[in-house]
């Protein structure tokens, strides 16, 4: 039988979806750095200095070895140094290899380097990400605009497009905690949600805050462990609008412990939501919406550009906000007709079909 064992890095949800429903044996291992050398790698991804000198502790090295020593496939995620451990492995015939990307990749950030675009991607890393993934048997993309780039613009021609897997019961239904809303003043299905957790400018949240102001009859609401209402005012005022929040915006801090649970009964009980972000690489959280049975409107870009239908919402250009203006007025007058939105992320998301692929995949490279 096929043994595959994945490096995972902040990814956990997809491998155990795989480890559950492959038909192989899946296995995974945790690389945990010590925090300086953790804090070292960073410093070498933000500044491009020595990144790619930077190496495994030997411990952590025999870790890993002794995994993927008894695997046939090592299937990497997101951080270079596994990567480049991953090849020098498949130089020396001693394993297949696989990497899924979830990342952008730097025509994109280019693209949106006007718009402030999230400052943490180092365009040299993801440069150098590309480099090695030439070296690899198969290369999956979480988003289909994403294999589309690498095989059109870098000439990685065995790039994939597989989307990430959700059981919209196990995954997100089951998930759900009570949250008071009466204590924010909000009502069940008398609010507009936004799906983004930081006031980050490539989740745009300026954006959902010029939608609240267009329409003050209307509640909007922003929650998240990682939000406060002094903490949007700062922003604002950091990109040189010296506005307030508008009053019909409700700013919820949702405690660490539990966050996603208390998340997820606010999603739940809101008549739709809106997704605002410049780049998604996939677009978990609209998928998250969907399984709520709530109707999603997002950009025509990115991930959620694939993922959402007229069939389960709606979509607007993501560089004109009249336009979203516009296909609110539309979703407000036609939410509760959208009644079929789990069923959809069933039959197109649910993990023993997204797990096929890739057993497909990992036959495919040991064959």
């Amino acid at each position: 039988m096929v043994s595959v064992v994945h490096i995972p890095y902040n990814v956990r949800l997809l491998i155990d979806n795989i480890e559950k429903f492959s038909r192989f044996k899946v296995t995974h291992v945790d690389i945990n750095l010590p925090t300086i050398l953790e804090k070292y790698y960073y410093l070498t991804v933000h500044t491009g200095l020595g990144s790619r000198d930077f190496v495994l502790p030997t411990y952590l090295a025999k870790k890993l070895n002794s995994k993927c020593d008894n695997s046939d496939i090592i299937h990497t995620h997101i951080k270079n140094y596994v990567m480049r451990y991953a090849v020098r492995r498949r130089k020396s015939n001693k394993n297949k290899i696989v990497a899924t990307v979830h990342n952008p990749i730097p025509e994109f950030i280019t693209y949106l380097a006007s718009y402030d675009f999230h400052r943490d991607f180092n365009v040299k890393q993801v440069r150098e990400k590309i480099e090695l993934l030439k070296y690899y048997d198969a290369v999956v993309t979480v988003s289909k605009f994403i294999a589309d780039m690498l095989r059109e613009l870098y000439g990685v021609e065995n790039a994939t497009h597989i989307p990430n897997p959700i059981d919209p019961v196990k995954d997100v239904q089951e998930k759900v905690l009570e949250f008071d809303l009466q204590k924010y003043g909000i009502e069940p299905k008398n609010y507009i949600m936004w799906l983004g957790n930081r006031f980050m400018y490539v989740k745009n949240p300026l954006l959902f805050l010029r939608l609240a102001r267009e329409f003050p009859d209307e509640t909007f609401v922003m929650a998240s462990n990682q939000i406060t209402r002094e903490g949007l005012v700062s922003y604002l005022k950091r990109h040189g609008i010296g506005e307030n929040p508008p009053k019909n915006l409700k700013v919820i801090t949702l405690p660490s412990k539990n966050s996603r649970g208390y998340f997820l009964h606010i999603l739940q009980n809101a008549k739709f939501s809106i997704i605002t972000s410049y780049y998604e690489g996939f677009g978990y959280s609209v998928l998250e919406s969907l399984s709520l049975n709530v109707p999603v409107i997002g950009p025509n870009i990115g991930g959620p550009n694939e993922i959402i239908t007229g069939e389960v919402g709606l979509k607007y250009d993501a560089f004109d906000r009249f336009d979203l203006f516009k296909k609110f007025e539309i979703m407000n007058r036609k939410w509760k007709n959208i009644k079929n939105t789990v069923s959809y992320v069933e039959k197109k998301y649910h993990p023993k079909i997204v797990v096929q692929m890739y057993d497909k995949i990992y036959e495919e490279v040991v064959r």
